[in-house]
């Protein structure tokens, strides 16, 4: 079974997990801090969207010991000059994610395809949709449960 130490989660992942959010510890970039609340305040956004761009807001905010959020610094942008990337908040997160997994290896969770192929074929992230996420976590419940018990 997959041991997962970490997982990056993106923009859209952090919206569409809402309860789930905080099942386990996570990290995100800064600037899916800032696209969350650009959504939540954004006129061209439906209310759904924004509803869970406040709700993650509030996960994020209640639950400190869950998530780690890395910042977006030039290194970051060396980066996406290193892979020819424009600077869109996509290629931020994952040069962050990719960056991160270089110091230790990560999950990176999407459900936007282009985000996933990218992580997969250009930064050799090791990437995962939401369901798979969530399967790997209860997976992952499931095994520390049973060694508990049998401690």
């Amino acid at each position: 079974m997959e041991n997962v130490q970490k997982i990056f989660l993106d923009t859209n992942a952090v919206l569409n997990l809402q309860d789930d959010l905080v099942n386990q510890p996570f990290m995100i970039s800064q600037k899916t801090l800032e696209e969350l609340e650009n959504i939540k305040v954004s006129s061209n956004k439906d209310s759904e969207t924004k509803y869970k761009a406040r709700h993650a807001i509030r996960q994020i905010d209640e639950n400190p010991d869950k998530v780690t959020v890395i910042r977006t610094d030039l290194e970051i942008y060396n980066i996406l000059c290193e892979f020819e990337l424009e600077s869109s908040p996509d290629n931020v997160i994952m040069s962050t994610a990719y960056r991160e997994n270089k110091k230790s290896p990560l999950l990176f969770c999407s459900d936007d395809i282009c985000c996933k192929t990218i992580g997969r074929e250009v930064f050799g992230l090791n990437v995962k949709g939401l369901e798979d996420l969530k399967t790997t976590i209860s997976g992952n419940d499931r095994v520390y449960r049973k060694r508990n018990e049998i401690q």
